[in-house]
């Protein structure tokens, strides 16, 4: 089997570093991969994986084109890029022979530029919602920007023949807001658990404090607040507790956060080598929106099951990262995004760690082998031979 991917990003950003696993996985199972994308890093590919990088062009002013493009219903932003991606296409791909083009989106561009040539080389057509498009309304609220992207959303995807979803969530959702009288066999397809990560487990007494940490961005609608509320009373209780940001970019929430002035917060820039960062936090948090829609697992609580640290997920009951985790007991710690229910989670982690040991969770083990690169990539070269 021969596949053409479409990607924005490569290696690089949450939806790329997947493309990358799976890639990679499907390379491992004898499938041949060439890789189209605006941005990569430099890594060694397998001899069965080609990788080609033609610059992102956005359409200049991109307020005009997206004004313009929500006028018509069409998208115009990634609209230079795409006809690069054609022209690379027609040159030096044409006669290559895919049997799939895979388009691995967000954002949009990169299904449509995959609907692009897979009209062109006549080639049979799969795309993969990393997120939701349009995004649910508390991430794109624009009632024009939304009707343009269910327009082309609408028509990439009646060219297709399979169609993955990181979620069922997500699924249901895209049914939902598209309205589609016919859909294409579709699959679930979650972002893998990368491989595990070997870390110190070594507790820390209470005498010397606790180290627990947010890794990523915090997005504009996941609030920090109730955590920093939390630690800052646990910490008036007498306990010892540093709370880190690890490449919090969204200055807004910094700024909020900032202005508390507690001597507990730490903000530290992301960094390519996180296992330093990793080893001298004892409890990593993922915080998804209050939103009772949620439609997506953010990639963080992804990496965070790749190792045996403790887990914090503060999310709502019936969310995706609930769903995904319902299993997992050890060293997994549940609140709501409240101080009360963050406090009551934290003293739980703390009164547990007398009798936890360093033996690697088995719960989290079975886990990483059903969400493994190896099984996903099976998963999706079976559901393209059969469609």
């Amino acid at each position: 089997m021969k596949l053409l991917i479409i990607t924005h990003t490569y290696g690089i950003t949450s939806s790329g570093k997947a493309t990358f696993e799976v890639v990679n996985a499907l390379a491992e199972q004898g499938v041949l991969v060439d890789v189209i994308c605006s941005r990569s890093i430099p890594i060694q590919a397998s001899s069965r994986v080609n990788v080609y990088e033609i610059k992102q062009l956005l359409s200049r002013p991109s307020r005009l084109f997206k004004f313009l493009g929500n006028l018509i219903g069409r998208d115009l932003n990634y609209l230079f890029w795409r006809v690069s991606v054609i022209r690379f296409y027609k040159k030096f791909l044409g006669e290559t022979g895919y049997d799939f083009v895979y388009g691995r989106g967000s954002p949009v561009g990169a299904l449509l530029a995959a609907g692009d040539l897979a009209k062109i080389g006549k080639i049979p057509l799969g795309l993969h919602f990393a997120d939701p498009i349009p995004a649910t309304k508390e991430w794109q609220s624009n009632k024009k920007e939304r009707k343009k992207l269910i327009n082309e959303v609408s028509n990439v995807i009646k060219m297709s023949s399979l169609v993955t979803f990181v979620t069922q969530e997500m699924l249901e959702y895209q049914f939902r807001i598209l309205d589609l009288k016919e859909f294409p066999t579709t699959l679930l397809l979650p972002n893998p658990i990368p491989e595990y990560i070997s870390l110190n487990r070594d507790m820390k007494s209470r005498s010397v404090g606790l180290s627990i940490g947010f890794i990523g961005q915090l997005g504009s609608v996941r609030n920090p607040l109730p955590l920093i509320e939390a630690v800052n009373r646990l910490n008036v209780e007498g306990n010892k507790i540093d709370l880190l940001f690890v490449g919090t970019r969204r200055t807004d929430i910094l700024k909020r956060i900032q202005q508390t002035s507690r001597y507990f917060i730490k903000f530290i820039s992301y960094q390519n080598d996180l296992a330093e960062t990793l080893n001298n936090l004892d409890m990593l948090v993922d915080i998804d929106s209050d939103n009772d829609e949620q439609v997506f697992i953010s990639n963080k609580l992804m990496e965070y099951l790749a190792t045996d640290k403790a887990i914090l997920s503060i999310s709502t009951d019936n969310s995706p990262s609930r769903r995904l985790t319902v299993s997992l007991n050890e060293l997994f710690y549940r609140a709501h995004n409240n101080s009360n229910s963050i406090i009551k989670a934290i003293n739980k982690y703390m009164l547990d760690e007398q009798t936890q040991n360093a033996a690697v969770s088995k719960e989290r083990n079975i886990l990483r082998g059903e969400l493994s690169k190896e099984n996903i990539a099976h998963s999706l070269v079976k559901a393209l031979g059969s469609v």
